[in-house]
């Protein structure tokens, strides 16, 4: 007689923790959706740190090897790569940083701007190193004062 209570007890039991594991799995999930979401929406505002990740190290190394030539060591730009070009960016342009997401800068680091002289860096560059050198421009260049607006809002 034990037996056949026990084992739909047992059956139950085992369904119940496997709904409250599926559920309590699914918010944890959620939360660290919601977690990551407001993460990138959050150093979207601070100086100095990418939406897109990177390393910014890593991106240092790439940015001396292909950028400086252009946009020099201190990233100030101002080299005329063509007679009928516009200077090399400066990096340094707080208004700059106000009006550019890092998908439009990494759109521009990937399709440069033929009419100004700045190639192409996508195919040349792998997706990773282009990230990295975001990082690495909003570490070194990007001013304080260029968030602070967009902070402010909140």
């Amino acid at each position: 007689m034990r037996s056949r209570f026990v084992r739909p007890a047992v059956v139950s039991a085992l369904l119940a923790l496997a709904f409250a594991g599926a559920s309590t799995w699914l918010a944890v999930t959620q939360i660290s959706a919601t977690s990551q979401a407001f993460a990138a929406d959050s150093t979207a505002e601070q100086p100095g740190v990418s939406t897109l990740g990177g390393d910014p190290a890593k991106g240092k190394v790439v940015f001396e090897k292909n950028c400086v030539p252009c946009h020099k060591q201190d990233g100030t730009g101002g080299i005329k790569l063509i007679a009928t070009g516009n200077p090399s960016r400066n990096f340094h342009d707080g208004a700059w940083w106000k009006t550019k997401t890092d998908a439009q800068i990494q759109h521009s680091i990937e399709t440069g701007f033929p009419k100004s002289g700045m190639v192409a860096w996508k195919g040349v560059l792998k997706p990773e190193e282009i990230k990295n050198v975001i990082a690495y421009l909003h570490f070194k260049f990007q001013p304080k004062a260029a968030a602070e607006p967009a902070a402010a809002k909140k």
